[in-house]
């Protein structure tokens, strides 16, 4: 009885990865960053046209970062804020899995805040991280999530609808990032239909 119970699992199993096999071969060779449910090319690029551009959600990210810096070492009593060495202030990249055909019409930015050398004291934490999620809120960062409470170790992260996040976090220094979701570039949006349709 005890090895006809434990017998019974592991058939199940091995049914169920036959059963699976099919579908993954089926996938093999795809283009795992595409997402199947993205639309057509120009559904794409409709959908980001009701979005703010590339160039002007830069704009507003540093313009975030800068408010940011300022209300923590004023709150938190940290030392004034630096680039972090050995990393690029503003990157970009493509858009991605969410929007697999844009190419060169459009992109994502990834903000470095930079770092502040102190950290930010454990009684002063509430009311620094409130004032940055405010700040944060301001600019569309509206589902907040805490992945580290703990004495002398803070990490959060907020989320916009466009599916970008900003990541702040306290522990021997104090950093933040900024990771955008996908925007059209000016020139995408002065031309109005996606480059590859010319």
């Amino acid at each position: 009885m005890v090895l006809r119970t434990a017998i019974r699992p592991v058939m199940i199993a091995s049914a169920m990865a036959v059963l699976l096999l099919p579908a993954a071969c089926g996938m093999e060779g795809g283009d795992i960053n595409d997402d199947p449910n993205a639309g057509t090319v120009q559904e794409q690029f409709d959908t980001l046209l009701q979005r703010p551009s590339f160039e002007e959600m830069t704009e507003r990210y540093q313009e975030m970062v800068t408010k940011v810096r300022r209300a923590t070492v004023q709150l938190g009593g940290i030392p004034e804020w630096r680039d972090s060495k050995g990393s690029t202030p503003i990157s970009g990249a493509g858009c991605g899995f969410d929007f697999p055909d844009i190419g060169s019409d459009g992109g994502t930015r990834q903000i470095n805040g930079g770092v502040s050398e102190g950290a930010i004291p454990d009684d002063r934490w509430p009311e620094v991280i409130e004032r940055v999620g405010k700040i944060a809120e301001s600019y569309g960062f509206n589902r907040r999530e805490v992945f580290k409470d703990e004495p002398g170790d803070h990490d959060v992260r907020f989320y916009d609808s466009y599916g970008g996040d900003f990541v702040f976090g306290t522990k021997i220094n104090t950093s933040m990032v900024i990771s955008s979701g996908c925007f059209l570039k000016n020139e995408a949006r002065e031309r109005g239909f996606p480059s590859e349709a010319e």
